[in-house]
């Protein structure tokens, strides 16, 4: 059985993954810090905890690309990176950990 700390950091690993590889407004893959992005796992987290829409976590990432790191909109491919956030499991419970959310979301 898994520690709350230990789920946690799955989760955040998983988000962290897809923001990195997939997501990657500023083109950091392969070159810059693979931590770049985690000032977004919390919201995110918190987001996906809510059971959202694709729409919804799409919002959110162009939402971050466009008032926190002042890109422009994208036209493309942000859904199919909402798709994969929402296929990660961010429940706490059925792994056996508490309720608490990941470290890094407090």
């Amino acid at each position: 059985m898994k520690t709350k700390e230990q789920r946690g950091q799955e989760i955040m690993d998983a988000i962290r993954s897809v923001l990195v590889n997939d997501w990657d407004p500023i083109g950091i893959k392969g070159i810059g810090p693979n931590d770049e992005y985690d000032g977004y796992i919390g919201q995110v987290y918190r987001l996906l905890s809510k059971s959202p829409t694709e729409e919804d976590v799409a919002r959110q990432l162009l939402m971050f690309e466009s008032h926190d790191i002042g890109l422009p909109k994208r036209e493309t491919g942000i859904l199919d990176v909402a798709r994969k956030l929402l296929s990660i499991d961010v429940s706490m419970n059925e792994r056996g950990a508490s309720n608490k959310e990941p470290e890094a979301t407090r």
